[in-house]
């Protein structure tokens, strides 16, 4: 009687299921880990740029930056940023993982701008060290006056911002009075200073600050505020009003300030 071999194809079906067994433990276990990988060192890029308003978030196989920038040219460089970050690691392409980094920053006040079709906000102020506004003179009873107006604008609550970001969270009321007294004195140039307390780099806390004083003029431009009537300057940390080191002076030294600096040409808001 001839004898028959019957060749059995379960041990190869069992190892192929256990191939994909393997890579969906591969992609619900590691491939989440390596997300997270590539998030930190994307944020870590942001903050250690000074671009602390950006936020790097994977969402499925996309890294996305996100956050209001002060300006296009920020927005860029911190996606720039990010982006040679993770390049360099060579966390780009990676399969299940990180296909490509998208750019999805608004810039400060773009909205706001466009939606009352006003001029966009001043470029950004030099690099050089910032120095302090031109004191007024007394015998300058408009100025004088004017100036009055704006401090009692600006007392009348806080301009708070976002945790080691520019965007504006509270104090628009305030800046709605600021914007109303400018236009009413358009004859003067003002400078708006953003002030930050010591927590934190002097690298850091600088462009912040400087980032910040650039939202408030965006917001006041789309107000109505001509933009050539306002400057934006970031101090930093440099003139704090209080040098204790407890939470009462930090949030006293975070603060924007309004300076009537010149006379100018502006004319004044329609």
């Amino acid at each position: 009687m001839e004898e028959r071999s019957y060749f059995s194809c379960w041990p190869w079906m069992l190892l192929g299921l256990l191939g994909l067994g393997l890579l969906g433990w591969l992609a619900a276990g590691m491939a989440p880990g390596m997300r997270n990988d590539v998030t930190s060192l994307g944020q870590s890029a942001l903050e250690t740029n000074g671009h602390l308003y950006g936020r790097a978030q994977v969402d499925g196989s996309v890294l996305r930056i996100t956050g209001d920038a002060p300006n296009a040219t920020a927005r860029d460089a911190a996606c720039k940023a990010a982006t040679d970050a993770a390049t360099e690691r060579q966390m780009i392409g990676m399969p299940g993982v990180i296909s490509r980094v998208a750019c999805d920053m608004t810039v400060a006040g773009a909205a706001v701008a466009q939606a009352a079709s006003v001029a966009p906000a001043a470029p950004a102020a030099p690099a050089a060290p910032a120095a302090p506004a031109a004191p007024i003179t007394e015998t300058n009873a408009q100025a004088a006056d004017c100036q009055t107006r704006l401090n009692a604008a600006a007392a009348s609550g806080p301009v708070n911002f976002a945790k080691n970001r520019a965007e504006i969270i509270a104090g628009q009321a305030v800046l709605d009075q600021v914007a109303g007294v400018a236009k009413e004195c358009a004859g003067f140039a003002i400078e708006v200073g953003g002030h930050t307390d010591v927590q934190g780099p002097e690298s850091i806390n600088t462009p912040l600050s400087q980032a910040r004083a650039e939202s408030v003029v965006a917001y006041l431009t789309g107000k109505g505020v001509a933009a050539t009537q306002l400057t934006a300057r970031g101090y930093g940390e440099s003139a704090p009003l209080d040098t204790a080191m407890n939470s009462a002076a930090h949030a006293k030294n975070r603060r924007t300030e309004f300076k009537i600096t010149a006379a100018t040409a502006a004319p004044a808001a329609q």
